[in-house]
């Protein structure tokens, strides 16, 4: 039981990681030579404000095919496979996206069963066949309205009023310029830009959960364009003191996603019935 509800407190740090590594407004590169197509940039400063964190952040909009090709995506679904290679332990999932902030993803193995969540008309669930229904209050489902929206990335300025370039590091051997995101409400989150390229190499963020605060450092590799995006399709996950790969198998760009899918299930409509 106690490696089952592990797993399951590591699933949920994994679908905050998906929402920042699959959706096709986000990426990430493992190396410059993997993001084929995307625009050499300079360097820049090593610090500032808030005019040097929107010049990074805004170059990798254009890294990363532009915001006019960003804007064209309406939709996507997208194909994952979940790994812990410590313990050769495989999880699926399948992650829906579609504007301006619907999101349902499904995480599924023998081990945990199936674990569902979703956001929808203001709405943030989950739910799985050990803990049952429940709805996301207070700054758990804060973030996950703000990490459904299909443009968080893109127009950064809408959802994070604070932005800072706080200096230089490398992740595996690439400069990166170090850009701190802070939202509205909620703990700030730090990216890794990669002046090479102009695209993000790692992503740290605090996730809340009922278990309490997790730090999850996710890094982005293996890029790929899908459409006219590019997108990393492994991303290396640190979490309660493990590393898991979420590897990409397959992207859908503006599928036709009925409504249905999006909307809560059963046991979740009735708690949002009770809650009324």
């Amino acid at each position: 039981m106690r490696r089952s509800t592990d797993l399951m407190r590591w699933a949920g740090c994994v679908l905050a990681a998906a929402l920042v590594a699959l959706p096709v407004l986000a990426a990430g590169a493992k190396d410059a030579k993997d993001a084929k197509g995307a625009k050499s940039v300079g360097a820049g400063p090593a610090s500032g404000g808030y005019a040097a964190a929107a010049k990074v952040l805004d170059r990798y909009v254009e890294a990363t095919g532009g915001k006019a090709a960003h804007e064209a995506v309406t939709s996507s679904v997208s194909k994952v496979t979940l790994t812990i290679p410590a313990q050769s332990i495989t999880l699926n999932m399948m992650l829906y996206q579609a504007r301006p902030n619907r999101l349902y993803t499904r995480i599924e193995s023998e081990m945990t069963g199936v674990i569902e969540s979703g956001v929808s008309d203001s709405v943030a669930w989950e739910m799985s066949a050990m803990s049952g229904p429940r709805l996301k209050e207070g700054q758990e489902k804060a973030d996950a309205l703000r990490d459904a929206a299909f443009d968080a990335l893109t127009d950064w300025r809408v959802y994070y009023p604070k932005v800072e370039l706080a200096g230089v590091d490398t992740v595996d051997g690439a400069v990166c310029d170090k850009v701190v995101l802070t939202p509205a409400t909620g703990t700030p989150r730090t990216m890794y830009l990669e002046r090479a390229s102009g695209l993000i190499r790692r992503y740290d963020l605090t996730v809340e959960s009922p278990a309490g605060s997790l730090t999850v450092k996710s890094t982005l590799g293996d890029y790929r364009k899908e459409g006219a995006i590019l997108l990393p399709h492994r991303t290396e996950i640190d979490a309660l003191g493990q590393k898991r790969v979420m590897t990409v198998d397959s992207v859908a760009v503006n599928p036709d996603i009925p409504s249905e899918r999006f909307a809560p299930p059963a046991e979740v409509k009735k708690l949002l019935e009770a809650k009324k």
